[in-house]
């Protein structure tokens, strides 16, 4: 490293005043390497939490799916469903079961993701034309979208 700094400030005449010493090169190497060590031993509890939310990410989502069934059945029962609403629950439960993100939905629907937000928070309706679109790109009988429940494969006429 010595002989690397002599030939520059040899090439770069009225720097030499300027430039720091080995020692201060050395110091701030070190200051350096202790500070990229503070920084990973600063990450590394980041890294744990960002493992448990993936985790719990995990395990609550069957609960979140059991939970919309049974407040789609408890609606159904009680004659409270809308047809907009089931709709909704059914395409959120397509989404979260498939692990399909809401713009590749919009993609196969042909709308933006704009409109699909609306559509999921029903702010906008959904269209006869959207369910057929999701239960093709879903493989699932329309039906079983507007019904919101029994998801089976369609089949090829079994």
């Amino acid at each position: 490293m010595t002989e690397v700094a002599i030939n520059v400030v040899g090439k770069m005449p009225g720097i030499v005043g300027k430039m720091p010493g080995i020692e201060q090169i050395e110091q701030m190497t070190a200051n350096v390497a202790a500070i990229t060590e503070q920084v990973e031993a600063l990450s590394k509890p980041f890294d744990g939490i960002m493992s448990l939310a993936k985790e719990y990410q995990a395990m609550i989502q069957p609960i979140q799916e059991v939970a919309r069934a049974a407040s789609m059945i408890t609606r159904q029962y009680t004659g409270a469903v809308d047809l907009q609403e089931s709709v909704t629950e059914a395409m959120k439960s397509l989404l979260s079961s498939s692990h399909v993100k809401q713009v590749d939905l919009a993609e196969a629907l042909e709308l933006s993701a704009s409109t699909i937000s609306q559509k999921m928070t029903k702010k906008v309706a959904w269209t006869l034309e959207d369910i057929e679109k999701a239960a093709e790109f879903f493989k699932v009988n329309p039906a079983a979208i507007v019904a919101g429940l029994g998801f089976e494969p369609r089949t090829g006429g079994l």
